[in-house]
């Protein structure tokens, strides 16, 4: 087990110190890895919901914490004249940084909701609905 000694709490302990070059060295097989660490995300393993990151070598475990996750969100109520990128995409900026609209909805193939995969911040409160103001357009 590898304790951390920088807490400044601890009793004096020898510290050892890794060389830049064979960090990296160390860091190389791992460049292309990915990180999976259970919390409440949007994807379910043994369920448990899952989220994935790149690989950082600065990255522990215990402190480990995923302010950011993506999601699907299902837009229901939107009028199938609206199935348009832009402004599903829009729709979507409204719960967090919107990352891609599903073909489906963009092939107008189903008409009771659009999908959006939106980013949002797990630290801040999510909305549990958005209203969509058909008045106010001309």
């Amino acid at each position: 087990m590898i304790e951390d000694l920088s807490d400044p709490t601890r009793a004096k302990v020898p510290k050892v110190k890794i060389p830049k070059a064979i960090w990296q060295c160390l860091c190389t097989p791992w460049k292309n890895a990915i990180i999976i660490k259970l919390l409440g995300g949007p994807y379910k393993f043994f369920d448990h919901y899952l989220a994935v990151q790149p690989w950082d070598p600065s990255f522990h475990l215990a402190r480990a914490k995923a302010p950011k996750t993506t999601v699907w969100v299902k837009l229901h109520g939107v009028p199938s004249m609206c199935f348009h990128e832009a402004i599903v995409l829009y729709l979507g900026s409204k719960l967090g940084k919107p990352i891609k609209v599903d073909s489906i909805t963009l092939l107008g193939t189903r008409e009771k909701f659009a999908c959006v995969c939106v980013e949002v911040d797990l630290s801040q409160q999510l909305p549990s609905s958005v209203a969509l103001d058909l008045e106010e357009l001309p």
